[in-house]
């Protein structure tokens, strides 16, 4: 789904005393060193405004009425054969329009961080006839360890307010596709997600949150905010898998999904508290990373969207386009390849949203 969304998710692990001017998390206070649960008590609401930053803040969440609940079983993984280094492990699913990827992700808390490092996918055969048509035609989900080639750490050791950090991983699924109308007969393939985050420490304090029970307790916390950048892709026989494939799977090369999301760590129990909200736009950016000489769309589907300015990452303006709703930003040949901002105004002149576009 391409989309900004806006949550906010209150997330309390370990175990620490800290005062209310200095709250600060390190390794010591994270322990993950084997299994543990977390239940996750959500709410949604409308017209949620994002919390206030700072030091010192208080942040009131005692009047969540609870709407759903979802728990995430951790298990310990320090007798691993492959990811021997590895402090623990949740059995995950990765939808593919009605297909269903089943994963065991790695995780690894060291004195650096928290971080996501591998996952392991179990094979599977999915007959396809309902997508292509093909009575013998198959997607076969290859199975194995695939470890990342580098690290985007969740928590960074020493974890106190200002500390901000960008990292990501490219998400890997291997596998062979056989589709007869086409001539593909066990075909390689693969699908890659770059995922990027930038996460800041922007707020300090006391959050005040139901608990189990049905009572009320309040933790000192730190407020995370996390900007995440997912640019999915397929890959057939080592080129870019052709437009009509990726129309019968419904699938858009290039797809990029933007989330803004805050989380706030404190050491106390494993409870997880989130209020969301979908009050930020849906905003469609593709094909990603996108040719000089060639259209980028762009369409909106819920806020009113005005112009859209891309801006190198000097911050000088490279194009402004106006538009309204659907449009598309032509980019001309002079434009040099590398990294660039998208950003979205609204009619108010506010930036709603800000893409990162690559250009080749």
């Amino acid at each position: 789904m391409k989309r900004v969304l806006l949550i906010i998710a209150f997330t309390v692990l370990g175990s620490v005393q800290v005062v209310f001017s200095q709250v600060v998390i390190n390794k010591v206070d994270f322990p993950l060193e084997s299994s543990y649960e977390t239940s996750s008590l959500l709410e949604y609401r409308s017209n949620l405004q994002p919390p206030t930053i700072g030091e010192n803040q208080t942040w009131d969440l005692s009047d969540l009425n609870i709407t759903h609940v979802i728990n995430q079983e951790f298990l310990d993984a320090s007798g691993d054969e492959f990811y021997t280094n590895a402090t623990n492990y949740r059995e995950a699913i990765y939808p593919l329009n009605d297909l269903v990827i089943e994963s065991k992700d790695f995780y690894l808390a060291d004195d650096q961080g928290y971080s996501r490092i591998g996952r392991r996918i179990t094979e599977v055969v999915f007959p396809i006839a309902q997508i292509t048509g093909g009575a013998n035609d198959k997607l076969k989900i290859n199975g194995g360890n695939i470890p990342f080639e580098s690290r985007l750490d969740y928590v960074k050791f020493p974890l106190e307010y200002e500390k901000t950090w960008t990292e990501g991983f490219d998400r890997v699924t291997n596998f062979e596709l056989t589709v007869e109308s086409y001539g593909l007969n066990e075909t390689p393939g693969v699908f890659i997600s770059y995922i990027s985050e930038t996460r800041t420490v922007i707020g300090s304090g006391k959050l005040t949150i139901p608990n189990q029970d049905g009572g009320i307790m309040t933790i000192d916390a730190l407020l995370i905010e996390v900007t995440n950048t997912e640019i999915d892709s397929v890959f057939l026989g080592g080129q870019p898998a052709p437009p009509q494939l990726m129309s019968a799977f419904n699938l858009t090369q290039g797809e990029l999904t933007n989330d803004v999301f805050y989380v706030s760590y404190s050491a106390l129990s494993s409870i997880t508290t989130s209020v969301e909200t979908d009050v930020m736009n849906s905003l469609s950016v593709y094909p990603n990373p996108v040719k000089s000489g060639s259209m980028l769309n762009i369409s909106n589907s819920k806020l009113d969207l005005t112009n859209v300015v891309l801006v190198d990452q000097a911050g000088k303006v490279v194009l402004e386009n106006q538009m309204n709703g659907k449009s598309n930003l032509s980019i001309p040949n002079s434009v040099s390849t590398g990294t660039y901002l998208l950003n979205s105004y609204d009619v108010n002149g506010t930036i709603i949203s800000t893409n990162k576009i690559i250009i080749e």
